[in-house]
């Protein structure tokens, strides 16, 4: 906005320079264009340079509250976008959140499974070896099949319990 100050000689001049400047200030602001918004504030900051203080003192001062109040309009849309943007991450991190504890669970379930798996497993295999344990245990010469049969049940008895902390734990 490229204006020859100087040609601007009476109040009436200078007044109409302004009503101007204001009604391109309201388009400014209706538009939402934050670039007209700077260009008016620019030319409205211009005026009041420029102007004769004889001429337009209140002029200038009508010119600098317009200044104002375009400054008053950016910064409160400013601040709804920021309130739109803190919802916006609120709600982002609610979704993260609920993600994370389906996929804790999620993870937990599958322990679950894998370690019950296992404890049957073992169990299954217990039983068994305790069979084969008892059948062999009475012929002498497969005494240390026995013992080494009785060492892996209880090695796999002992082995369960830490199986089941493992698959509940997070």
């Amino acid at each position: 906005m490229s204006r020859d100050w100087d040609a601007l000689d009476t109040f009436a001049d200078w007044s109409g320079a302004l009503h101007e400047l204001l009604a391109q200030a309201t388009q400014a602001i209706q538009s939402g264009d934050i670039h007209r918004k700077v260009t008016v504030q620019d030319a409205l900051n211009q005026f009041i340079m420029h102007s004769p203080n004889h001429i337009a003192r209140q002029l200038d001062d009508i010119a600098g509250k317009a200044v104002h109040d375009i400054f008053i309009g950016v910064v409160e849309e400013a601040l709804s976008n920021i309130a739109s943007r803190s919802a916006e991450l609120s709600l982002h991190v609610k979704t993260v959140n609920a993600v994370t504890v389906e996929a804790q669970a999620a993870a937990r379930s599958i322990r679950l499974e894998a370690a019950n798996r296992v404890i049957d497993s073992a169990t299954a295999a217990v039983r068994n070896l305790v069979a084969l344990r008892d059948a062999v245990r009475n012929t002498t010469h497969e005494q240390a099949l026995a013992t080494k049969i009785e060492k892996a049940v209880k090695a796999l008895q002992d082995l369960v319990p830490s199986i089941m902390a493992a698959g509940g734990s997070d």
